[in-house]
């Protein structure tokens, strides 16, 4: 898939590097025989369900010259975010994701209007999360499926404020 992006994870140590795949879906890492306990490649692309793929142990010695992962499409999720009054949210920050997989959350912000589309998600149970200053905020269950209706989120104002003060 042309516009995909593949992560290359060594250990805990979160990404090492990040390579982008060409016109014909593919990419060339530059990597030799790995001296570490986990070597992990992530696929992801905006539109598809992210797909990857590690060594571990004393497989990381014999890497294989070429891998090939394969990448499904995922399911568009769309909605508003509102007010207790109705009056569109702009700004607010949606995640769909949960467990392992929210690391790499699906991620959008409100536009004027209120709306939000994400793109990529995973059929099946998973969190949406919704974030914005001065509204508590939302988490909570959906099932994320093809042709599902848009998500109408209600947000309140937040009843307490967290000031910081400091003096110098």
């Amino acid at each position: 898939f042309r516009g995909a992006k593949v992560q290359v994870e060594l250990d805990d140590l979160g990404v090492y590097d990040n390579f982008s795949t060409s016109k014909d879906g593919r990419v060339i890492i530059p990597f030799t025989r790995s001296k570490y306990a986990t070597v992990r490649l992530v696929c992801l692309h905006p539109d598809y369900l992210l797909n990857s793929v590690a060594w571990t142990g004393s497989e990381t010695a014999r890497l294989p010259a070429q891998y090939e992962l394969e990448l499904t499409r995922g399911v568009r999720v769309a909605g508003v975010v509102r007010d207790g009054s109705g009056k569109p949210i702009a700004g607010a920050e949606v995640l769909l994701g949960s467990g392992i997989s929210q690391r790499y959350a699906r991620t959008a912000f409100t536009s004027a209007k209120g709306g939000f589309v994400l793109t990529g998600a995973t059929p099946g149970q998973t969190r949406l999360i919704v974030r914005a200053n001065g509204y508590a905020p939302i988490d909570m269950v959906v099932v994320v499926q093809e042709g599902m209706r848009p998500a109408m989120v209600a947000m309140d104002r937040t009843k307490s404020r967290i000031g910081l003060h400091a003096s110098l």
